[in-house]
């Protein structure tokens, strides 16, 4: 197993073992400059938690931290920012969903999901 695929399987288990908060801890030793900068939270690894914990878990709270992370990480990412809308959406929080498509959209005018859902949400 490669470092990027423990470091996704360690906040995947922090997650689902405790709480979205309680991922801070291996969050931040992945930083650069700490003891595991090896890690690469790499935007695809942390979109595929994100999904699954939203998904296949039924965990909106953890995907929205994950999702979060995934935005901070790559913040030129429509992507990302698509993706953390999505996951306030299925929370019931339209606001935020909102503001994250009109940032994915602010990022790449061209991202037709953000577009859509945003038409969908009332913009």
């Amino acid at each position: 197993m490669n470092n990027s695929a423990f470091i996704v399987l360690v906040l995947a288990s922090t997650i689902l073992g405790a709480d979205a908060q309680s991922a801070k801890t291996p969050i931040s030793a992945s930083k650069p400059g700490s003891a595991a900068d090896e890690y690469d939270l790499s935007e695809s690894e942390l979109n595929t938690l994100g999904y699954q914990l939203l998904y296949g878990e039924k965990n909106p709270p953890g995907a929205v931290q994950i999702f979060t992370l995934n935005s901070q990480e790559h913040a030129s990412s429509s992507n990302a920012f698509d993706s953390l809308a999505e996951a306030y959406q299925v929370a019931g929080d339209k606001e935020l969903a909102r503001t994250n498509y009109k940032n994915a959209l602010e990022i790449d005018p061209a991202n037709v999901h953000a577009r859509t859902m945003l038409t969908q949400l009332g913009n």
